[in-house]
């Protein structure tokens, strides 16, 4: 009975650490990698608000812009994703291997979407089309 006690304590004290603590920050609050970034390929940009959300083992920051942009950053500032509703996201800080990629094969349709992970990016076009590249930029497959 103890056992049961004890775990089922142990299971509530976790649940309540564990829940996320999320607050509106100021852009000098964001990791140095995460202000480069935003400086250099969103510079024209204006900032709507940014949020930063701490949980137990990890912090995201996610920026949004007034045009409906917005980007997700870990906690080292590096970028995860990056989704826009209305204009199309800058390419300047793709590898040339993609870029040439789209642009022999999609130059017509921008950029929408972009997802990456330790191993792939996964790029979403403005007529719906996926595209998924590895980590070296090699082009994998098309998802639908």
């Amino acid at each position: 009975m103890k056992k049961v006690f004890l775990t089922t304590v142990m299971v509530l004290v976790f649940s309540i650490i564990a829940t996320a603590a999320t607050k509106v920050i100021s852009f000098s609050e964001l990791p140095l990698t995460a202000q480069e970034f935003i400086k250099t390929h969103f510079k024209e940009q204006k900032i709507s608000y940014i949020m930063m959300e701490k949980e137990i083992t990890e912090t995201e920051y996610s920026v949004h812009f007034e045009d409906n942009t917005q980007i997700e950053f870990n906690g080292n500032g590096d970028w995860k994703d990056i989704k826009s509703k209305g204009s199309c996201l800058p390419t300047s800080f793709l590898q040339e291997s993609i870029l040439n990629y789209l642009n022999g094969k999609h130059s017509g349709f921008c950029i929408k979407e972009y997802e990456k992970d330790w191993h792939k990016l996964q790029i979403e076009l403005n007529n719906g089309l996926e595209i998924v590249f590895n980590s070296k930029g090699e082009f994998l497959r098309y998802e639908d």
